[in-house]
């Protein structure tokens, strides 16, 4: 990561389309996932007590931010994102906002295993770091 002065803008470096379409996977699963579950009861609460189906979870895609960190722009995010519908139907749009479907929140184990890796890498490192 740098920062361009130049442009005034922060520069992370540019993202292959896989590392997007991933990106954007994990983004709606995790997402998806934390909105509609809770440790306790499994399903969050809300205010009327009803659970949050996982069918109703929105995520937006076009989110200028992500498109900055990944180097790219919102419109390629969602074209990407379409690329999750057409290939594996991991995902359904509608406009800037993607659903899970069954096949993505039915990858858990792999996303979360990777996510379990990234923890223990980072951890190695620290412990490194540390002496």
């Amino acid at each position: 990561m740098t920062i361009l002065f130049l442009k005034q803008k922060w520069v992370f470096g540019k993202a292959a389309d896989d590392v997007i379409a991933t990106f954007l996977e994990r983004k709606v699963y995790w997402e998806t996932k934390l909105k509609s579950n809770s440790p306790s009861s499994g399903k969050e609460r809300e205010k009327d007590g009803a659970g949050v189906d996982e069918t109703s979870v929105k995520v937006w895609i076009g989110d200028p931010t992500d498109a900055q960190y990944l180097e790219s722009t919102p419109g390629h995010l969602l074209e990407v994102a379409g690329r999750l519908v057409a290939g594996d139907g991991l995902v359904r749009m509608e406009g800037e906002w993607a659903a899970a479907t069954a096949g993505l929140m039915g990858q858990g184990e792999r996303i979360e295993g990777a996510m379990r890796m990234a923890v223990e890498e980072l951890e190695r490192k620290h412990a490194f770091e540390r002496g």
